[in-house]
Order: C-alpha cells, then structure tokens, then sequence
C-alpha cells in the first residue's frame, strides 16, 4: 500500500517545484514584452534629452532580458532568478542614479524583490529586501546632499510626454506582472490544496479501514495454563475451562467439533473398524 503522507509531500514538493518554474518563466516572458515596450519609448526620449550611459546599459540589459527568455527552458529556476535580479538591479540603479525618483526603472527594486521571494527562502529574501532599501537609501542620501546631481532637468522631462509615456509603462508593468504573478500563484495554490485534500481524504479511509481491521482481530497472547492431563485452560478468574470455550470466548473463532481418527479408534472401534473396511474396498 501507498503511503498518502510521503504521497502528500511529494506532491507538494513536486507542485512547488513546477510553480516556481513556471512563474518565474512567467515574469520573465511579462518582462521582455513590457520592457520592450518601455524601451522604445525611452530610446525616443533619448532625441529630445540625449543619449547618456544610462540607455546604453539599458539596450544591453533588454538584449540580456530577451537572451535569457529565450533560453529560459534550458536553466534552472534559481539560475534564472538570479540572472534576472541581477539585471533589474543593475537597470533599477543606472536610472535612479541619473535621474532619482523621476526614473521610470526604479520599479525594477519590488519586481526584484518578487522575484527573490518565489524563488529562495524568507530569511534570504529578508536580507535582500533590507540590503535593497539600504543601497536605495545611500542614492537618497546623496541626492539630497547634492553629492548626486540629476543628469538631466528636471522640468525637461516633466515637460517630456515619451518620458512621460515611459514612465507609464513602468507603472503598469509593475501592476501587470506582480497582479499576474499573485492570481497564478494563488490558482496554484488552491489546486495544491485540492490534491493535499484528496490525499487527506485516502489517508483516513486507510486509517479507519484499518481500525475496522484491529477491530475485528482478536489474538490469544502470553503464556496460556494448560492442565497436561485434560487439557483444559486456566481462566483470568482462576477457573478451568474447556479449550473450545476459552477460544471462543478470547477470539473470533468460531470452534466446530470433530474427532480425530485416533479417539475414534479407542472410543468407537466397530464404528472405525468399519469405515476402515469401507475405505479399503473402496
């Protein structure tokens, strides 16, 4: 028989697994699309405000992005997660170091944090949420001690309709891929809850059958007092009882009475001598 518990861990552990996988490939794919779109727009910006190192790491990040969606079947989850934070960073942090709290990009830091959470443990997400909001907190801080100064105008891109549009993009992108991510994780959630219920449902009626079984077993354990001559038993209220009786009374045996070809021998000898004739001309 199946064990349902080691069936129901491995049925989670297998379900979780495959839903891992399967988001991050999901993030991945939302990504390279919505990026792409967002990169666009940036690029057209780039006429009005100029081409600056930023859009240059930008275009080799997307290009990375798009490598990395197309590959995706081939590399492990946690490969993935960590290629993917990486460059979310890396793009999250070239634009808000240019271009502070105004940079479209900085949307990248919870889509980074999304992605670390379904792919590694509480504790190393923790420490990476808590180092993220310490580096964003040094690029603060050095904004607002003008050791850091914007590489752009400000009013130059408020007055920017693509930075605008870029912007938005970002904006969206965030609320897409997070909602997405949130709804398929909870689909997947509550079909692993499902199968753990079935499991559950198998491992009772195994237990109940079970009991069913005990229940209906009676065994004769320890040392029984048998009398050497009459053969009868020893009760727990010190009385002798015949062996069919105590049986009975201690199993579920149910006792049919017969005799022995020896005791027919001595007890009924013209009865026995005349089946023996019987058989020896048959």
């Amino acid at each position: 028989m199946n064990n349902p518990i080691k069936q129901m861990n491995d049925c989670y552990s297998t379900n979780d697994d495959l839903t891992r996988d399967l988001l991050v490939n999901y993030l991945l794919v939302l990504l390279t699309v919505l990026a792409g779109g967002s990169f666009v727009a940036t690029q057209i910006r780039t006429l009005e405000i100029g081409w600056s190192v930023r859009d240059s790491i930008q275009c080799t990040l997307l290009l990375s992005i798009i490598v990395l969606a197309f590959y995706r079947q081939k590399i492990s989850t946690k490969h993935k997660a960590i290629v993917l934070v990486t460059l979310m960073l890396i793009n999250g942090f070239a634009g808000f170091y240019t271009l502070g709290v105004m940079a479209g990009s900085v949307f990248f830091f919870p889509l980074a944090a999304v992605t670390v959470a379904l792919s590694y443990s509480k504790r190393t997400t923790f420490l990476f949420v808590l180092m993220l909001i310490l580096a964003i907190g040094l690029v603060t801080f050095g904004f607002t001690s003008n050791q850091i100064q914007m590489t752009t105008e400000a009013n130059l891109l408020l007055s920017n309709h693509w930075h605008w549009y870029s912007y938005l993009v970002e904006i969206i992108l965030i609320c897409v891929v997070s909602s997405a991510i949130i709804a398929t994780y909870r689909g997947f959630t509550w079909r692993l809850i499902a199968e753990i219920k079935n499991h559950r449902d198998e491992l009772i009626k195994a237990n109940r059958d079970l009991q069913d079984a005990l229940e209906e077993v009676k065994v004769l354990q320890g040392i029984l007092p048998l009398c050497s001559f009459c053969k009868k038993i020893r009760n727990d209220e010190g009385s002798w009882e015949q062996v069919d009786v105590y049986i009975h009374k201690h199993s579920e045996a149910d006792i049919s009475h017969g005799i022995c070809p020896d005791c027919a021998k001595i007890h009924y000898p013209e009865e026995f001598k005349e089946i023996q004739n019987k058989h020896s001309d048959g």
